[in-house]
C-alpha cells in the first residue's frame, strides 16, 4: 500500500521512479538492522528488539501523520491558486469546461490533487 500512496502522490515519471527506488533502497536495509536487534543470546523475549521495533513503528506513524497533514495543506494551496477542483474525473486529463487539449495536464495541472 505504501508504494502505491508513493507512485500515486508524484505528478511525473521520473519522480515516480526515482521514488520506489528510494523506497526499495530503505526498505532493504529492515534485514541488516534486524539480525543485529535480535542477538539469540537475548531469546525467546528480545527485549531490545521489541521496543526497537516499537520505537519505529511509532516513528513510521508519526511520519505518516505529518505527511497527511503536509499534503492536505498542498491540496489547499492548489485550491487557492487554481480553485476548487471542480470536474474530479476529466476526460483525457482536460477540464470539462474547456474541453482544450492538454498534454501532462495530470503532472501538477490545475486540476493535480495530491492522494490522501
Amino acid at each position: 500500500m505504501g508504494a502505491h500512496l508513493l507512485v500515486d502522490n508524484q505528478g511525473s515519471d521520473t519522480r515516480r521512479g526515482t521514488g520506489i527506488a528510494i523506497l526499495n533502497i530503505i526498505g532493504q536495509c529492515g534485514p541488516l538492522l534486524g539480525i543485529n536487534i535480535f542477538p539469540k543470546d537475548e531469546a525467546p523475549r528480545y527485549k531490545k528488539g521489541m521496543w526497537i521495533s516499537a520505537a519505529f513503528t511509532l516513528f513510521t506513524g508519526f511520519l505518516a501523520l505529518c505527511l497527511r497533514t503536509l499534503l492536505v495543506w498542498e491540496n489547499k494551496q492548489l485550491d487557492k491558486k487554481y480553485g476548487p477542483n471542480a470536474d474530479p474525473h476529466p476526460i483525457d486529463g482536460v477540464d470539462a469546461s474547456s474541453r482544450k487539449t492538454a498534454v501532462g495536464e495530470e503532472n501538477y495541472g490545475p486540476n493535480f490533487r495530491f492522494i490522501l
